[in-house]
C-alpha cells in the first residue's frame, strides 16, 4: 500500500495537469477513494496550484493597469507635444509674416510737396538703410491703384479723372529695426501727409489682418 501511495504521490502533479495516461488515471482515481492520505495530498496540491493561478492572474492584472497607466500617459505626451509643436509653428508663422509686413511702410504725400522735400525724403530713407526698396506712387498711379481694387464698380471713380484726390506716396521696404526710427523721422518733415505702418502693431492682430485680406 506504501509503495502504491509513493507511485500515486508522484503521478499527483501530473494527473492534476491532465498529463497522465487513461489507465494511470483510473489507478490514481480508484487509490484515492480508499487514501485519505493521498487525497489529502491532492486536495493540497490542487490548492497550491490554485493559489498560483490566483497570484499569476494578479500579476497579470497588476502589469495589464500599468501598461494601461503608461499607455494612457504615452498618449497624453504625444498630444501635449502635438499641442506644444503646434503653438510653436503658428508663433513662428505669425512672426515671420509679422517681420515681412512691418518692414513695409506707406508714406502719403501732400499735393503740394515739392521736389526738395521729396528728394530729402528719399535722402534720410537711404541714411537709415542703403538696402531699402524705395517705389514712388505717383497721384494718377494711385487712382488706378483704386480702380483696380473697385473692379465692376471702378466707374464710381470717374469723377476723379480731373479732381484727383488720391494722394502721391512711397512704399518703402527697410530693415526692421529701422522701421521705427524713419517713421519718427519722416513724420516730422514738410510735405508727408500720414504714414502706415505695422511696425508698433500686435503680431497676432497682423497676422489676422494679413489672413482676412485673402478672402
Amino acid at each position: 500500500m506504501k509503495n502504491e501511495c509513493n507511485i500515486v504521490q508522484d503521478l499527483l502533479l501530473n494527473y492534476v495537469d491532465g498529463v497522465v495516461s487513461k489507465a494511470s488515471k483510473e489507478v490514481i482515481e480508484e487509490h484515492i477513494t480508499t487514501c485519505n492520505k493521498c487525497k489529502e495530498k491532492l486536495e493540497d496540491l490542487q490548492k497550491d496550484i490554485e493559489e498560483n493561478k490566483k497570484s499569476e492572474d494578479k500579476e497579470v492584472d497588476y502589469l495589464k493597469k500599468v501598461k494601461k497607466k503608461i499607455s494612457k500617459k504615452n498618449k497624453f505626451i504625444i498630444i501635449i507635444g502635438l499641442i506644444l509643436s503646434l503653438t510653436i509653428i503658428f508663433n513662428i508663422i505669425v512672426f515671420v509674416n509679422y517681420s515681412i509686413t512691418a518692414c513695409e511702410m506707406e508714406v502719403y504725400l501732400n499735393n503740394d510737396i515739392t521736389e526738395e522735400n521729396q528728394k530729402e525724403i528719399e535722402k534720410i530713407i537711404k541714411e537709415k538703410d542703403n538696402k531699402a526698396e524705395i517705389v514712388y506712387h505717383s497721384k494718377q498711379e494711385a487712382l488706378e491703384q483704386m480702380k483696380e481694387k473697385l473692379k465692376d464698380k471702378s466707374y464710381l471713380l470717374n469723377q476723379y479723372e480731373n479732381n484727383n484726390i488720391f494722394p502721391a506716396s512711397y512704399t518703402i521696404k527697410v530693415n526692421l529695426k529701422v522701421v521705427k526710427s524713419i517713421k519718427e523721422s519722416l513724420e516730422k518733415m514738410s510735405g508727408v501727409r500720414k504714414i502706415t505702418s505695422y511696425v508698433e502693431s500686435n503680431p497676432y492682430e497682423v497676422f489676422l489682418s494679413n489672413c482676412l485680406q485673402l478672402f
